[in-house]
């Protein structure tokens, strides 16, 4: 005689689940017054941001942004908030470069703003971020002038690690900056690479096979002779700056490595800044 042992019906095929990864968030604010000399007066940071203010010898203050998630990759995402006050200066700058990863398909996005108060000063020095091949980013910069302000912006980009042979053939670069004064737009700019950068990038009219790239912005009301004082600094690469609009300096600068780029770059900003010496995280 057999037994016959009842089974459980089956179960319904469940659809397969999305793996999901762990992705690195974070945020920083920091803010600056005039309080008899420019001093702290905010400071937050949450998830990979954080901020170190590190002792300065000259009269503004510094900012050092540091994502502790040592690099980003696709769905990582990052924002920071700058601030500096009436009559107030101070420097914002970070503590590496900046690593953008091969992406399985999401962007990783990078949001700045910075503001600056009327008759104050900021100057925007981040080192350089280093795409690499498969790397997605999407940043955005939006900068808020007041009356009488000024300010220096660069934001530079190498792909890939020339020294160890990578060749950065795909991956997405999106970069959006929106500047306003007094509520005005004074500035506006968008720089796109496209996925299949091998096409790219080596025509005559994008990179030329360039591996590293620039975008400076000085705006002020005492511009008289910058722009020829600086076209006679970038003379190993291609260099390019004009008055787009009164009171708006660009310029553009594109080298064959992060090296080239590293000394125009420093050499451009001293002279803008009147000879202050540059953070002490670019020598490092």
């Amino acid at each position: 005689m057999t037994t016959m042992l009842n089974r459980p019906e089956t179960a319904q095929a469940r659809p397969p689940q999305r793996l999901v990864l762990q992705r690195a968030q974070g945020h920083g604010e920091v803010r600056f017054e005039n309080r008899a000399g420019t001093r702290l007066a905010h400071l937050h940071q949450a998830g990979c941001c954080k901020i170190r203010l590190p002792k300065v010898h000259g009269a503004a203050p510094e900012a050092v942004f540091l994502n502790t998630a040592g690099g980003m990759t696709g769905g990582d995402r990052v924002s920071y908030e700058a601030a500096v006050g009436n009559k107030a200066s101070a420097v914002f700058t970070t503590q590496a470069c900046e690593r953008i990863y091969r992406s399985t398909g999401d962007d990783a996005q990078i949001e700045n703003t910075l503001r600056v108060g009327d008759d104050g000063h900021a100057d925007w020095l981040p080192q350089e971020t280093i795409l690499f091949d498969g790397g997605r980013l999407r940043r955005t910069f939006n900068v808020e002038l007041g009356a009488g302000s000024s300010f220096i912006a660069v934001e530079s980009v190498i792909l890939g690690r020339e020294a160890m042979g990578e060749a950065v053939v795909s991956g997405s670069f999106r970069d959006r900056w929106r500047v306003r004064r007094n509520g005005r737009l004074v500035f506006a700019d968008d720089t796109r690479l496209p996925p299949d950068m091998s096409l790219g990038l080596t025509g005559s009219g994008s990179l030329s096979g360039a591996r590293a790239f620039a975008t400076l912005v000085r705006i002020g009301d005492d511009l008289d002779g910058t722009v020829d004082a600086l076209r006679t600094i970038g003379t190993n690469i291609h260099f390019g700056v004009s008055e787009v609009a009164s009171g708006v300096l660009v310029a553009r600068m594109i080298a064959p490595d992060g090296k080239s780029l590293r000394v125009a770059m420093t050499d451009a900003l001293t002279y803008l800044r009147q000879d202050q010496p540059m953070p002490r995280v670019w020598a490092t």
